[in-house]
């Protein structure tokens, strides 16, 4: 999909790159809940498909499991959900296409060219050249993808499937509200060391792999391939049938959405703005909060980021590497370990979630979404050129003077999209937001979805509104990040 968009000369490519972002930008179990109501068994394909004639019982695919028995004693010991793989491989596969389009990126095409010409075939041309010198990007959106489906817990709880370990986790500190067990921390330590262990294995793997780009010998603009005939068909039947499997999610938060009157019928009966009118008056106290969150995770972002890129890129420190690490490691530590943790040190204290949520649920999505304003942000600080700095403090500015005269205003795009990035993790958030929110009035949009879910009155169609506010909100400042940030996406242009 990703060497599809970057290397073929097809029509409607911002369309595709669009239709991938679309459960990128959202939270991931806003997904499931859309492919719930799409494929579940009173979901709109299942009852449509039911009322043709087509099939003659509803659509098990998003509940089906197959058991893993003990080869030597025949005891179950776990099984294999198919419909939770499903929606998570969906929902995270524009992660995965986007890190490997960028690397795709930066794949030197004079090396693929001479392949050709001493008579490559393509398909081998891309197995032993293209693939292998985008392996790191390769690894690093597996590594991504392993750790957020190891911190997954919303979509195992919307689909019902119980048996992973971080709504293991979270059960298990709910339980420790009444009597204590250790179940919570032992799970949160081996998920922790999982993270740690797949992130050490993939940068010794790419540490020990050979990656060469021959940079004088690159080609001066990028070649991309005209198809026709037979495999235009072929790969545009591709991409359209990716863009249907992937907008499902988003058509199915839609359609409940709107529904006022849904049962047992391929669409709504009656559609409207119930929902919406529903959130507002049960749910207003959760935009106050998810605004709080979002807000505070953005301006730590930026403030932060601003600062550390500065020290590690002018003041070259000898620790700078130990910093960038330490930086990563909020992207590596599950978010209900985060959460458990963060329960844990602060109970009894004047920041006990039971008793002040709303501050410390604030500072944690802050520091937890942090990278996501850095990474960007750093970048940036490495391209502004030190002369203009030097320059001042030759003139006699102080480092504090010359940091908020120049750099600041040389970084304020960067800044800007960063800070908009760490907004949108912030209001997506919710494993960590879900073990630290003891009531209601600390709960976030995010685990709003999940008290209208639970609640009889509401159930899926006001889920589907709260979902869908927050894929709007997600949708516009996504669109202010990158106008601000004026880059592509995956090395593709959107806008």
């Amino acid at each position: 999909y990703a060497y599809i968009l970057n290397r073929y000369d097809i029509p409607f490519k911002s369309f595709f790159l669009l239709i991938t972002l679309l459960p990128f930008i959202s939270p991931p179990y806003v997904g499931g809940l859309g492919y719930i109501n799409m494929l579940g068994r009173h979901g709109v394909i299942s009852l449509s498909l039911l009322k043709l004639g087509i099939i003659d019982k509803p659509l098990e695919i998003m509940y089906a499991a197959t058991p893993l028995f003990n080869p030597m004693t025949g005891a179950r010991i776990a099984e294999i959900h198919w419909g939770l793989i499903l929606i998570c491989t969906l929902t995270y596969f524009p992660l995965m296409a986007l890190t490997f389009s960028a690397a795709l990126q930066n794949v030197d095409e004079s090396l693929e060219e001479e392949a050709y010409i001493l008579g490559s075939k393509p398909l081998t041309t891309f197995f032993k050249i293209t693939l292998k010198s985008a392996m790191p990007g390769l690894i690093s959106g597996i590594i991504l993808v392993f750790i957020s489906f190891v911190d997954e817990i919303g979509i195992p709880l919307i689909v019902g499937y119980r048996n992973v370990m971080a709504v293991a986790a979270y059960e298990a500190i709910e339980e420790s509200s009444f009597y204590y067990t250790p179940k919570g921390y032992v799970l949160s330590l081996l998920m922790t060391a999982i993270g740690l262990l797949i992130l050490f294995l993939g940068r010794k793997y790419v540490s020990l792999s050979r990656y060469v780009s021959v940079v004088k010998g690159a080609a001066r603009y990028r070649k991309i391939v005209k198809v026709r005939g037979i495999k235009r068909i072929i790969v545009m039947s591709f991409m359209v049938l990716m863009s249907i499997l992937l907008s499902i999610g988003a058509i199915g938060i839609i359609i409940a959405a709107f529904a006022e009157r849904w049962y047992l019928t391929p669409l709504p009966t009656k559609i409207g703005l119930k929902n919406f009118e529903a959130v507002l008056k049960e749910y207003s106290i959760l935009f106050r909060n998810s605004a709080i969150y979002s807000v505070t995770a953005m301006i730590i972002g930026m403030i932060m980021s601003a600062l550390i890129s500065y020290i590690m890129v002018r003041m070259r420190l000898s620790y700078s590497g130990i910093l960038d690490y330490i930086l990563t490691l909020p992207l590596v530590v599950p978010g209900v370990v985060i959460g458990i943790g963060t329960w844990a040190i602060w109970r009894g204290t004047p920041l006990d979630p039971f008793v002040n949520p709303i501050t410390i649920i604030a500072l944690v999505i802050a520091f937890r979404k942090l990278p996501y304003a850095f990474r960007g942000i750093y970048a940036s600080t490495l391209q502004i050129p030190p002369e203009f700095e030097e320059a001042a403090l030759t003139l006699g500015a102080s480092r504090i003077r010359t940091f908020f005269k120049i750099m600041l205003p040389a970084l304020a795009p960067a800044l800007v999209a960063g800070g908009l990035l760490a907004f949108i993790a912030g209001i997506t958030e919710l494993s960590s937001t879900l073990v630290l929110s003891a009531t209601k009035s600390a709960g976030s949009l995010t685990v709003g979805i999940f008290l209208a879910l639970t609640d009889i009155r509401h159930g899926p169609p006001v889920g589907s509104a709260i979902a869908m506010i927050i894929i709007i909100t997600c949708l516009i400042v996504s669109y202010l990040a990158n106008l601000f940030a004026k880059k592509t996406i995956g090395g593709l242009r959107l806008f």
